[in-house]
């Protein structure tokens, strides 16, 4: 996990999730963190993999609604001290890696990115409780966008939206298997522009 700060008006957590450290995806990453850094724009970076993440949510942590391991921990306090979130991934079977998607269900956990709110034996109502944050959701496909779509829906209705993220944008680099240099070149560009864009609040 690398972290470098230099204020506190803005800040992006980058959550990488891909096996190979020769990836596209952590080229998205580092370039990203690169031009943040050039720019003053304080930043953690988190490589799920590299750090050897669990995504199995225990019996335990279900029962109690929280966990007390220490990573998830330190994670929800990153997420809690960044303004945006950015998530980088591949299209995996239509979806985001398993790891990325435990990562989500442990550190999103009832009572940190929702809950639900009301007397007992009443209906409840849901409240989400990461509002006033961002995000950027990049993910490589070889997919078009209309193959992407239950992709996008998962992160927009039933992961951002639910826990009251907003604005937010997400981008798939699609055929990815096609593209050349040049076309992966300027995708690396508008995803920096993008983030810029969103934090200082002038969404492309």
């Amino acid at each position: 996990m690398d972290s470098c700060y230099y204020s506190a008006n803005m800040s992006v957590l980058i959550i990488l999730c891909h096996p190979a450290e020769n990836s596209f995806n952590h080229q998205i990453a580092y370039s990203l963190r690169k031009g943040l850094e050039s720019q003053k724009i304080p930043l953690t970076l988190i490589d799920l993999y590299k750090d050897n993440f669990s995504p199995v949510l225990t019996t335990e942590e279900y029962q109690r609604k929280m966990s007390m391991d220490s990573q998830v921990i330190r994670h929800i306090e990153l997420v809690e001290k960044h303004s945006c979130l950015v998530f980088i991934h591949p299209d995996w079977w239509g979806g985001a890696p398993a790891m990325l998607k435990g990562w989500v269900e442990r550190v999103f956990q009832p009572g940190m990115a929702y809950k639900y709110k009301g007397d007992d034996f009443l209906p409840k109502r849901h409240v989400s409780l990461l509002k006033g944050k961002k995000a950027g959701v990049f993910f490589t496909t070889n997919n078009s966008k209309g193959q992407s779509l239950n992709l996008i829906r998962q992160w927009s209705k039933n992961i951002l939206d639910f826990c009251g993220i907003s604005p937010y944008i997400i981008k798939g680099l699609y055929h990815f298997h096609d593209l050349s240099n040049q076309q992966k070149q300027l995708w690396l560009n508008e995803v920096q522009k993008n983030i810029v864009s969103l934090i200082k609040n002038k969404p492309l």
